[in-house]
């Protein structure tokens, strides 16, 4: 009788857990992030959010290692073509803002010129052929 129990309580309880919402869209505008990146296609604007032109988007709440945009798989399941590139937005936190975006020439994050956006809120910025980005914690060197 005991080991019924258990093992009852046990299935109960696993089909208590909710299961993960990360790959439903509607659930991703609730999720919780500090910063948010997207890349996008000719058409943005600062007065929109255009999801439509959207070719990445990462969004997070920690930093993130360097991530090369050469293998980053967009919305279709493939890797993005930098070609069609023409803008990015990154929004961080403006109210005790934790992290800064730091953009590479190189897929590999090695070059020492990287740009630095370190206000925390750029819209439609103008992509400049980057390979490459890390998210540090706002002030430390890219």
């Amino acid at each position: 009788m005991r080991s019924f129990l258990l093992l009852s309580a046990l299935l109960l309880g696993a089909a208590a857990v909710p299961t993960s919402t990360s790959s439903n869209p509607e659930f991703e505008i609730l999720k919780y992030r500090n910063w948010d990146l997207r890349f996008s296609q000719p058409g943005c604007s600062p007065n929109r959010t255009g999801l439509s032109i959207s070719l990445l988007h990462r969004s997070g709440v920690g930093t993130r290692d360097c991530v090369s945009l050469l293998t980053e798989v967009g919305p279709h399941g493939t890797t993005i073509d930098l070609s069609e590139v023409d803008s990015l937005s990154w929004k961080a936190k403006r109210e005790n803002g934790k992290h800064d975006l730091c953009l590479y020439a190189s897929d590999d994050c090695s070059d020492k010129e990287a740009m630095a956006l370190r206000n925390g809120w750029e819209v439609c910025l103008k992509y400049e052929g980057w390979q490459g980005y890390r998210v540090v914690e706002k002030g430390d060197s890219c």
